[in-house]
């Protein structure tokens, strides 16, 4: 029966070049010659039984066997990282790490504020974030390979395991300058000749706004769609059209957009979510507290 010997060294060589694309540039990162990371990479695919890299234009490309592997070694550092924390003895019992991961809208319009908030009453803890678009959390939550997640709802995910974060109205947004600025509340009759940006056909706020101007028999005579809310008004603030989408994502782009006011309501529901198999951490509840705080301080302000 073969075996498999992996050393940790072998996978942190995998992981420079999958960052740097070239074993002179994982050499760089890690301090090592070019030849010591190939005799380390070579030892890693001797051992897997395939090639990981193939050559081209002078680079490595990456094997979707390599892909796969990445996602694991990625685990393992991440590991090693809370170790680490644990060990260092500057960070007493405040030591730990959160695993975060977020959805788009919250990850720019929520987090950078709630995690400073939070940096401030708790010092010595590390972070890990990761970002990804709702459609992507159903693997990463398969996984559990996190402490506190932040989506919004509805999600596929037992409601014993989440909380509230906040259910805000969506709003109409519009570039500086729009002769619709100036109005004081928006409806669908209003955007129905404009150029309307919409998020992907498959998500819920895609469904629930299409539903609308559907049920008011209105047709939109031009459409286009974005990946999240974020790049919806980044290509609303270059003067591409208008959209309604969630207020956090409205807030990122607040000096480049003119936000209207959206009628008839449509909520945007976000949660919290926290893993099945394991007790809630406490510094996951004070995160969740504090990114509470921030939300409904952020839909407060102008």
């Amino acid at each position: 029966m073969r075996k498999y010997f992996v050393n940790l060294r072998q996978i942190e060589a995998f992981r420079a070049v999958m960052i740097t694309g070239t074993t002179l540039g994982a050499g760089s990162l890690l301090h090592l010659s070019q030849p010591a990371v190939s005799r380390l990479i070579a030892g890693l695919e001797e051992t897997a039984g395939h090639r990981l890299f193939e050559r081209a234009h002078g680079r490595l490309r990456p094997t979707r066997q390599a892909e796969a592997l990445l996602v694991e070694a990625e685990k393992v550092f991440a590991v090693l990282d809370r170790v680490a924390s644990h060990l260092r003895p500057d960070e007493g019992a405040e030591a730990g790490h959160l695993r975060i991961i977020a959805t788009t809208p919250l990850a720019h319009g929520v987090l950078p504020r709630a995690l400073a908030r939070f940096r401030s009453r708790h010092p010595n803890v590390g972070i890990s974030l990761q970002v990804g678009v709702r459609r992507e959390l159903r693997t990463l939550f398969d996984h559990q390979q996190f402490d506190i997640a932040l989506s919004t709802y509805p999600l596929d995910y037992p409601d014993e395991a989440s909380a509230i974060l906040a259910d805000p109205p969506a709003v109409c947004v519009l570039p500086l300058g729009h002769p619709l600025a100036d109005r004081t509340v928006l409806a669908p009759a209003d955007l129905v000749d404009e150029h309307f940006i919409s998020m992907p056909l498959e998500t819920g706020a895609r469904q629930r706004i299409d539903a609308l101007f559907h049920h008011l028999g209105l047709v939109r005579r031009r459409l286009s769609d974005a990946q999240n809310g974020v790049m919806i008004c980044q290509l609303v603030a270059a003067g591409l059209g208008v959209s309604v989408v969630d207020p956090f994502s409205a807030k990122v782009f607040a000096a480049g957009l003119v936000r209207k006011p959206f009628q008839p309501l449509i909520s945007y529901q976000f949660r919290f979510f926290f893993p099945l198999q394991r007790p809630r951490l406490p510094l996951a509840e004070s995160l969740a507290l504090v990114a509470r705080e921030v939300a409904r301080d952020t839909l407060m302000e102008p």
